[in-house]
């Protein structure tokens, strides 16, 4: 499912869902394509991505959701990616948990 939805986020039509279905995948190869579209200049993809890292992580930015700063969400969910990405679970849309603030 993962690469079809790749293919459907490099067309403008179809971008935005293909982001928000990202976070259905329950995929830890999805992690690193959202957190490359974090830094898309459309604040649309950029909250769907964040959204969707949400998902798969139950983890938040600390960084304020209505925030202008981009670098710095990206930056922080991105230095968490190197240290945990390789031990950090990755939840399902089914799975309930309780979300977590990034460090």
């Amino acid at each position: 499912m993962l690469p079809e939805l790749v293919i459907l986020a490099k067309n403008p039509q179809s971008i935005l869902q293909a982001v928000m279905a990202m976070g259905s995948t329950g995929s830890k190869e999805a992690i690193p394509i959202l957190l490359e579209l974090l830094k898309d200049p459309d604040v649309g993809v950029r909250d769907r991505a964040g959204y969707s890292l949400r998902l798969l992580t139950h983890r938040t930015s600390t960084q304020d959701s209505k925030s202008s700063d981009t670098r710095g969400k990206y930056m922080q969910w991105k230095n968490w990616w190197a240290s945990e990405g390789a031990t950090a679970p990755i939840y399902k849309d089914t799975e309930c948990g309780e979300m977590v603030p990034l460090p």
